[in-house]
């Protein structure tokens, strides 16, 4: 219905959206930034916003810039998410049957990581999660 009305040819705000498609405005180019500087400085960074601002789309769009030769991507979508999931994820993304204790899985995760750094690739970590307004567009 409001296709038609408003003559969309695409359903708005979709989680498949192309990234091309995103509003270009200050408060995007600001995030692409800091999650470059995260990135390339192996900082932890935290994105949050209500539910449609673009947050998962606006994280797609930047690891489709990253040089994967440079950069090994890890992405963790879980609104529950406790240590022993973060590391079976990281763990199960790399291909390496998990450990059954969260400590063990632990160290699994950490000797992996030591890997990638030694191998001179930088990881980068997505984790996605419905939270309140702080950033918008």
């Amino acid at each position: 219905m409001y296709k038609g009305f408003f003559n969309f040819t695409k359903t708005p705000f979709a989680k498949d959206m192309a990234e091309k498609s995103l509003f270009k405005c200050r408060q995007l180019d600001e995030l692409e930034g800091r999650l470059a500087i995260a990135a390339a400085e192996r900082q932890f960074l935290v994105v949050t916003g209500d539910s449609g601002t673009g947050k998962t789309t606006a994280a797609r769009k930047f690891v489709s810039m990253l040089d994967p030769m440079r950069y090994l991507h890890f992405y963790i979508s879980d609104s529950n998410l406790s240590p022993r999931n973060f590391y079976f994820q990281i763990l199960n993304q790399l291909g390496i049957k998990p450990k059954f204790f969260t400590g063990d899985a632990k160290r699994q995760v950490m000797e992996e990581l030591a890997k990638i750094i030694d191998a001179r690739r930088i990881p980068v970590v997505t984790i996605t999660k419905r939270t309140c307004a702080i950033w918008k567009c």
